[in-house]
């Protein structure tokens, strides 16, 4: 009834809790937008060991990651009541050592109305109209597949989603040469990448949509058609598309700011400047 995943902290890329492929997002934001599920919860800002200094710069780093990456809703891991007025501050959480203690008796709790205003706005945006995915990955008819999803596939400019086995035999179509779900969904192509077992039947399938028109890319996948967004220099984006209107979720990655020019896909252009940590919703 719910789809979750997880979001975890301290963000450190390649290492442990900081890696994509520790706790997957894809698999879980894929598997909501090809059954017309809106939201994507993720247990949100788990941690293996506390420090007592993490802070709102980190939570929203390690946040806004997996926001730009299909999460939509965040469920904080954990929050402890402590009911008691005369117990000494910070207080603990899942027994001291998992978990980030969100409790009234941290320092920075009169702090949370801003932090909680500002996920809250990012997750309306978020859950506007339908995400904007160029790419159908298929992932085969075999079990154990777990692509890697440390690597940009496609040097940040275009977005991707699995498919199942279920998915791709009851709920995709083909319409104007586009690939469609009765949700909304529509993809540009179907990849298929070198060495994905295939059996008969699904091959049935796919012989059914190109035959429809839908274009079927098995192999190296090189795209030869316009970006969703192109970027002079690093930022990481989200695209939805509510009814005519384009909306981007961007932020900067790392430590380092921005300064750079974005155009957009439908022929917009803009010069952007973010701070290290600095989100911005852009409508075109």
């Amino acid at each position: 009834d719910e789809r979750m995943c997880e979001v975890w902290q301290p963000h450190t890329p390649g290492l442990f809790v900081g890696d994509h492929d520790f706790k997957p997002v894809i698999p879980c934001a894929s598997a909501a937008h090809l059954y017309g599920k809106r939201r994507v919860s993720a247990e949100a800002l788990t941690s293996f060991v506390l420090s007592w200094n993490e802070n709102f710069r980190d939570f929203r780093h390690a946040t806004v990651r997996h926001l730009l990456r299909g999460v939509t809703h965040l469920a904080f891991q954990s929050y402890t009541h402590a009911p008691d007025p005369d117990a000494l501050p910070p207080g603990g959480c899942m027994g001291g050592y998992n978990g980030t203690p969100f409790t009234r008796l941290q320092t920075w709790w009169p702090h949370m109305p801003e932090f909680v205003s500002y996920l809250t706005r990012c997750e309306r945006f978020l859950e506007s109209g339908n995400p904007a995915q160029d790419v159908l990955w298929y992932l085969g008819d075999d079990v154990n597949h777990k692509p890697s999803e440390r690597d940009d596939l496609f040097n940040n400019q275009y977005k991707y989603d699995y498919c199942n086995n279920d998915a791709l035999m009851t709920r995709v179509d083909v319409k104007d040469g586009r690939l469609v779900f009765p949700d909304g969904m529509s993809y540009r192509v179907l990849w298929i990448p070198k060495g994905t077992f295939i059996l008969p039947a699904t091959e049935a399938k796919l012989a059914e949509l190109e035959k429809k028109g839908a274009r079927v890319i098995r192999g190296d996948l090189k795209p030869d058609w316009p970006a969703q967004i192109a970027i002079d220099g690093d930022l990481a984006w989200y695209e939805r598309v509510e009814e005519d209107v384009h909306l981007y979720f961007v932020a900067t990655r790392g430590a380092k700011p921005f300064r750079g020019k974005v155009a957009f896909r439908c022929g917009a252009s803009i010069d952007l400047a973010l701070e290290p940590g600095e989100s911005r919703f852009i409508e075109v």
